[in-house]
């Protein structure tokens, strides 16, 4: 009786067991046939040569900037993209570096060439660290290609600001003034006639977004304006070594200070 009751008892929860793991794998197959649909939407889309389709590259697409850019590039119904670069990557598929691209991305890595890039594709942009974008636009370029820079190169109209900030020469400030900055809820219009588009960061898009009605209304006196953001984001490295970092974005000493605690808390 004891052995009879102890062989239903297993057999019951391997029964729940593998129900409970049904919907589960439901899901998963079910992400996959979207996936492979749009793929294969993307393809026919391809190969017929429909007109409309803007093409893109992207510099630095194995960043954390450059991931989530091509991962909403590939949603989009009227892009395609023909060029991975990533300086890390030469030659590695895209798709080794992304796991969960595997069935959306057959491509390879290539490098950061934005003149051949700029032959071959309608739209630039760069997800890079401050001063590539600039060691690497040229005239050439700007008139074959619209560019869209995801670091600061562009964003500070001041030089000296620029480089007190960053620490860094800036190769190309005669293109300062014509870049557009990047907000479409304020200008949208200039931004789709500029050919060098400063993107903004997350502090100026979240700071201004909340400001601008109010400026723009004229409730609130611009002189009274102050905004303090820091932040803390730790970050997990895509190469082997797979090393835990923390940033903090400021100069002051209580930042530092942060900085320090934050550190000894995780080790």
């Amino acid at each position: 009786f004891e052995i009879g009751r102890v062989f239903r008892h297993k057999k019951l929860k391997k029964r729940m067991k593998r129900q409970g793991n049904e919907p589960k794998k439901q899901k998963a197959t079910e992400k996959r046939k979207r996936q492979k649909r749009k793929k294969q939407k993307r393809e026919k889309r391809k190969k017929k040569g429909e007109k409309g389709m803007i093409r893109a590259g992207i510099i630095g697409s194995t960043g954390y900037a450059g991931g989530e850019l091509v991962r909403i590039l590939l949603g989009h119904k009227d892009v395609e993209i023909k060029w991975y670069g990533s300086r890390s990557y030469i030659d590695k598929k895209y798709a080794s570096v992304y796991q969960n691209m595997f069935q959306l991305v057959d491509d390879v890595c290539k490098d950061d060439n934005m003149e051949q890039l700029a032959k071959e594709v309608d739209v630039i942009f760069t997800a890079t660290p401050q001063g590539l974008c600039a060691s690497l636009v040229n005239d050439e370029i700007l008139s074959k290609v619209k560019v869209i820079d995801l670091s600061a190169d562009f964003r500070i109209k001041d030089v000296k600001t620029y480089e007190e900030w960053y620490k860094i020469e800036h190769k190309s400030p005669q293109y300062i003034d014509e870049a557009v900055y990047g907000l479409c809820e304020i200008n949208r219009e200039d931004i789709k006639k500029a050919r060098l588009i400063a993107n903004p960061g997350c502090y100026p898009t979240c700071s201004t977004l909340s400001i601008y009605p109010l400026l723009k209304e004229g409730l609130i006196d611009p002189n009274t304006i102050i905004i303090d953001a820091k932040s803390i984001l730790g970050v997990l490295s895509m190469d082997l070594t797979r090393v835990l970092t923390v940033q903090c974005h400021g100069e002051s000493k209580s930042c530092k200070l942060f900085h320090l605690l934050c550190l000894l808390i995780i080790f």
